[in-house]
């Protein structure tokens, strides 16, 4: 055989040995990258498929031992693409997941804003003209990593939403009032921080930023200037920038919580409870108890361990995990007379322990009790019924000892009402032996510092409503306070030109006061102080006098009883 020859069929052989090859190390990474995107539909909580690996082999020998020992038997070189599929797999399946659905509210909440921007501007509504370029959506969203029948989709759906956003808020913008009271500002601003802390969160999720609602923020100067709050007076402008912050950094942090929740974590425990009744249980302790007759329906009970890096715990110390608690109730119905109890295994020290809910981005207590190794509280069943609340227990070891209610008819409330930080008492010593003194009368200024902290009011920095009355020196340092009750129309002052802080408040104004704070002249004292004779077997002296003066505990009891709701 001559050279041409011998070098042709050479060439022949080792070309179907070459394309033998590349198609035995294709199969393999297909192979692989058919299972890691089986993989991330089973678990989906990994940051990358390489991280991924190692728990798709334990889970495959346990639970495939057919396929775990297809891969065993792969030589180093199959293996080695295998794994380089699987990787890519989980890696595209986890981009894929991301719902177009998204695009959807990303364009809704960032056409509000170019609503606002554009209203604040003085120009006229028009939605096309504020529109980013596909190129720039594409760029604000990284979605040059994505397939282009994705990037597509997003972009139509990004479109879609933000002609809808930009319009409604834009109409909105026109019907509200001129830019004046620090009431109005305040609702302004919380609207305007709410849409773009949602708008940001969103965005920094999508781009797989954490979650750090301080990265965006705007400085006052820029809040001021982008809604152009110079054409308003100083208290709305004021009133504006101290809601805008308020509700973005709440708005941002709720969001992005949850996006991750429903991307990354499955239910940890979901059950439907019959109108009869049930407990459920959680693989690590966790449960609930619901009474026969709670819901009138039947209802679905969800359990999810929630990701404790996106929350923040101050001082408390922390005692189990944190717990998002949902019952998905159609039917809408319940008697909110009975109660549902949230039950965790707790081994600590029961003096300064309790179960907390998340309350705008701040922990508050549950009345809590202890039944041998488990710490357990009751709350309202309207406080859980398609609204998802969050809990974990906490050990508080700054936790405030009042020596003067061990006994006292109310204590159960007001000692609810220090955990929350409403009521501080009178100092001792130490934090260990400070007085309530409950059966003194409380003072119009005194009333209204603990409704600022119940009610978690946002207090401007603008106080000139307040210094006009002729005694503004003797409440000087809690002036904010009584200026903002003052710009809200809680209450007013004396014809005298005086507002008189240190007097103590009566049952009739106390009446007067919740009343326009709950937005319903309906209110009633005396309802109330039925009520407290019933419960705790004490008849307030309101009986014999709607205006004799209230005692703290009473006001203590009343807004526990009020506030239920929230908790």
């Amino acid at each position: 055989m001559n050279r041409i020859k011998l070098t042709v069929l050479f060439t022949i052989v080792f070309t179907l040995l070459l394309s033998g090859g590349v198609l035995a190390a294709q199969e393999d990474y297909d192979f692989g990258f058919s299972e890691g995107g089986k993989y991330y539909d089973i678990d989906p909580s990994f940051d990358d498929g390489e991280d991924a690996l190692d728990e798709y082999y334990d889970y495959i020998e346990d639970e495939e031992p057919e396929t775990y020992d297809r891969i065993d038997a792969m030589g180093s070189v199959a293996l080695r693409d295998f794994e380089d599929g699987f990787v890519e797999g989980y890696e595209d399946a986890k981009t894929e997941d991301v719902d177009t659905a998204d695009a959807s509210s990303l364009g809704e909440s960032l056409g509000r804003t170019h609503a606002l921007n554009d209203y604040y501007d003085g120009r006229d509504s028009d939605w096309a003209d504020a529109l980013p370029s596909d190129r720039s959506i594409s760029r604000m969203f990284d979605l040059d990593r994505m397939s282009s029948s994705y990037e597509d989709s997003f972009i139509a759906e990004f479109k879609s939403g933000f002609k809808t956003g930009y319009e409604d808020e834009f109409a909105q913008a026109l019907l509200s009032p001129p830019m004046e009271s620090m009431s109005q500002g305040l609702d302004d601003g919380q609207a305007a921080g709410e849409a773009m802390g949602a708008s940001f969160a969103e965005r920094d999720y999508m781009l797989g930023d954490s979650m750090d609602y301080e990265r965006d923020l705007l400085r006052d100067s820029d809040i001021i200037e982008r809604y152009r709050l110079r054409l308003g007076t100083n208290e709305y402008q004021d009133a504006f920038v101290e809601g805008f912050k308020k509700q973005y950094q709440i708005s941002y942090n709720e969001t992005f919580r949850s996006l991750h929740q429903d991307r990354s974590m499955a239910a940890l425990e979901s059950t439907q409870i019959p109108a009869a009744g049930g407990d459920v249980v959680a693989a690590d302790g966790i449960g609930i108890m619901v009474e026969p007759g709670t819901f009138y329906m039947p209802v679905y009970a969800t359990i999810n361990q929630q990701n404790t890096s996106f929350y923040k715990f101050g001082s408390y110390v922390r005692a189990s995990e944190v717990y998002s608690i949902r019952f998905d109730n159609p039917a809408g119905t319940l008697d909110d007379d009975r109660r549902i109890t949230i039950a965790f295994p707790y081994y600590g020290d029961q003096y300064k322990a309790g179960i907390y809910k998340l309350i705008d981005e701040r922990w508050q207590y549950i009345p809590s009790e202890f039944d041998g190794d488990t710490i357990f509280a009751q709350v309202l069943p309207s406080t859980m019924s398609n609204r998802e609340g969050t809990y974990a227990v906490f050990m508080d070891e700054n936790i405030r000892v009042l020596t003067d209610v061990r006994d006292h008819w109310a204590k159960p409330e007001i000692e609810t009402m220090v955990r929350r930080n409403i009521i501080t008492g009178y100092p001792g010593y130490t934090h260990l032996d400070g007085t309530f003194r409950p059966s003194q009368s409380i003072t119009r200024a005194e009333f209204l510092i603990l409704l600022s902290r119940i009610e978690n009011w946002t207090l401007p920095n603008y106080i000139v409503n307040a210094t006009h009355f002729k005694d503004h020196a003797q409440f000087a340092q809690y002036d904010r306070i009584i200026s903002y009750a003052l710009s809200k129309g809680y209450v007013i002052g004396y014809t005298d030109g005086t507002f008189r802080p240190h007097n103590p408040i009566s049952y009739y104004e106390v009446q007067l006061i919740m009343g326009r704070v709950q937005g319903s002249y309906g209110f009633n004292w005396n309802a109330l102080a039925t009520q407290m004779m019933y419960e705790k077997a004490y008849r307030s002296p309101s009986f014999d006098n709607i205006n004799n003066k209230i005692t703290r505990a009473e006001v203590a009891y009343m807004l526990y009883v009020l506030n239920q709701w929230r908790y």
